[in-house]
């Protein structure tokens, strides 16, 4: 009986920091560090050096203490991102899943004299990632994604993404 009361006050409390700080009203007040992922709160467009282009949605949600971007792709894929910050790493953190079965868990600094967020992770077998975005304004995120094999770089992939103004 004591586990149920405890979940159910575990919910209760999870439902009123949601509304408390209400997923569309941005990020939690506990970590600063989240204002910085508000830049990419919207709808956006976006076209790769590959040719590819993509449509996403970016909205706050679980409080305000992440950022989450659904997307789809002209190849196909769809996929969603999580981003946040983490206090006990001191780093902001980004997960992304896609259609394609990729699964990844960054971890990255935000350069406030660029205005750029840089997360990086092992892939396993001596394969990194890193993933770079720069906001030279409000309405545009320049990125470059980097994957390096012993050191040296394998592929790279650049693209723009332009928010939508309705």
């Amino acid at each position: 009986m004591f586990w149920r009361i405890t979940f159910v006050v575990s919910c209760l409390m999870m439902a009123h920091a949601a509304h408390v700080y209400g997923d569309e009203k941005g990020p939690h007040p506990d970590v600063p560090e989240l204002k910085e992922l508000g830049r990419l709160v919207g709808n956006w467009t976006g076209e790769a050096a590959n040719g590819t282009s993509s449509k996403s949605t970016i909205v706050w949600t679980l409080g305000g203490r992440f950022v989450k971007q659904e997307y789809t792709s002209s190849d196909g894929s769809s996929g969603m991102i999580m981003r946040g910050f983490s206090p006990s790493l001191g780093k902001y953190v980004m997960t992304l899943f896609d259609t394609n079965g990729s699964a990844l868990m960054l971890t990255g600094d935000w350069n406030a004299a660029n205005k750029s967020l840089t997360c990086s992770g092992d892939l396993g077998n001596g394969v990194n990632i890193a993933v770079r975005s720069e906001f030279p304004d409000d309405d545009t995120e320049t990125w470059t994604i980097t994957v390096k094999q012993g050191g040296s770089i394998a592929g790279e992939l650049t693209g723009t993404n332009r928010r939508i103004r309705d």
